[in-house]
């Protein structure tokens, strides 16, 4: 009988995921407690973050049987569920085995008088069962999501000839090829994803009350897609020139990108990331950046008296600038975006044009109107009017190209970031010369 080592690892994956995410209730409660603490925040982003580790994993190595992943839940699946959950119940029989009586306590039901103990307990341990159920049920239909959505994800990369390090390989029959880079830039900015947001998880949810968790983190939750938009546009800036670098050389490099007008774009992203880091590390890391970091990287619960626990204030100055660089990272990613899918549009060559046109009057506008805490007039609307050709241009292309899931994302990410800027529009002191 052949062994199907395939469903065993992701069986041993998934009752890991499934009994940590367990032991991250510190005060355990009744059934439907255990399974709205499973549906909050924190621990479907635990559950998300131990997967996508696991099944980067599994189709690195070629570990999984990956002609599952091109069946919906039919025989196959059914049946590679059932092992799974078969495997998950032999755990919860030993567990209740050995851990009746805690469990029993833990779910606290006393429905019947201390006569009928046994009976007590007995719905205790059905009620563990049905948890266990809701969980490993849980967990593993966003493991299918995430490793077919990850697999689809490597084909397709790998069918385009792109490798993690296919930025350092040196081809000049492949020169002046400007998507290599991206896959690196991708894992990059999902490892800083994970490690930003593990660390504004834990800042804002309490000690005692770990599965508790405030509101604010959806605060840090939007700046860290933001952030994320704007590393990987940097990260790819970064690598793609590399690799066009080592294959044709600096001269001959300088002046095709010049001429394609990529340079120009690869200075403003990194420019752009450097405004938003900036921001990033002074208004929501208060210049903690270390200590902030090793909450995101080590396996600690209380937060350092290092880190600051001030949740942060979206209702000041320097949110117009946040919203405003957000803007432009967003609209910089979008043009990095259609210079991978090597798409030419006049569209495209506008929303280039106003990016580069604005950038440095933005800098100066913002620089002074620190400085002065006023804005002249003409100045904000000459930003508003390019801030009008941008989201035309962008909203354009996406509509001709027919990408109407990144238009949606855009748009919802438009929307946020226009309602935190005209709230905070009450800083500015308009000069009219």
């Amino acid at each position: 009988m052949e062994i199907d080592l395939g469903t065993i690892y992701v069986s041993i994956i998934l009752l890991t995921i499934d009994f940590y995410s367990e032991t991250q209730i510190k005060n355990y409660g009744s059934l439907l407690e255990r399974i709205v603490y499973l549906l909050k925040i924190k621990s479907l982003f635990n559950i998300v973050k131990l997967l996508v580790f696991f099944c980067s994993l599994l189709i690195f190595f070629n570990l999984f049987p990956i002609d599952l992943l091109s069946i919906s839940l039919n025989t196959t699946l059914e049946k590679f569920y059932l092992n799974g959950l078969l495997t998950a119940g032999s755990c919860s029989i030993f567990i209740t085995f050995y851990n009746s009586k805690s469990i029993s306590t833990q779910f606290g039901n006393y429905y019947l008088s201390s006569n009928f103990s046994k009976i007590n307990t007995f719905i205790s341990n059905f009620q563990y069962f049905i948890y266990r159920l809701v969980s490993f049920s849980l967990i593993f239909f966003i493991f299918i999501f995430l490793i077919r959505s990850l697999n689809n994800l490597n084909i397709s990369l790998h069918d385009q000839k792109l490798g993690i390090f296919d930025w350092l390989i040196i081809n000049a029959e492949n020169a002046d090829n400007y998507n290599k880079g991206v896959y690196f830039s991708m894992v990059l900015t999902a490892i800083l994803f994970f490690i930003f947001n593990n660390a504004f998880l834990k800042r804002e949810s309490t000690f005692f009350q770990f599965r508790d968790i405030r509101w604010g983190f959806l605060k840090y939750f939007f700046i860290s897609i933001v952030l994320s938009i704007g590393l990987f546009s940097g990260f790819f800036s970064i690598f793609n020139g590399i690799y066009n670098l080592l294959n044709t050389g600096f001269s001959e490099w300088i002046n095709k990108e010049n001429i394609l007008g990529i340079l120009p774009i690869r200075i403003s992203s990194i420019l752009i990331l450097y405004y938003l880091i900036n921001y990033i590390y002074k208004e929501v890391l208060n210049k903690k950046f270390f200590a902030f970091l090793m909450i995101g990287i080590l396996p600690i619960r209380r937060e350092s008296e290092k880190v600051s626990r001030s949740t942060i204030n979206l209702n000041n100055k320097e949110t117009l600038f946040f919203c405003q660089i957000s803007f432009y990272v967003i609209n910089l990613a979008l043009a990095e975006l259609f210079i991978i899918y090597s798409y030419q549009s006049v569209y495209l060559s506008i929303l280039n044009f106003s990016i580069l046109f604005i950038i440095d009057d933005f800098k100066l506008i913002n620089d002074y109107s620190r400085r002065f805490g006023s804005v002249i007039k003409i100045h904000f609307l000459r930003l508003t009017l390019f801030n009008l050709v941008m989201i035309t241009a962008s909203i354009t292309i996406l509509i001709t190209h027919e990408f109407y899931w990144y238009l949606m994302t855009y748009i919802l990410i438009i929307l946020v970031l226009s309602s935190y800027y005209i709230k905070n529009l009450h800083h500015y002191r308009m000069l009219y010369s």
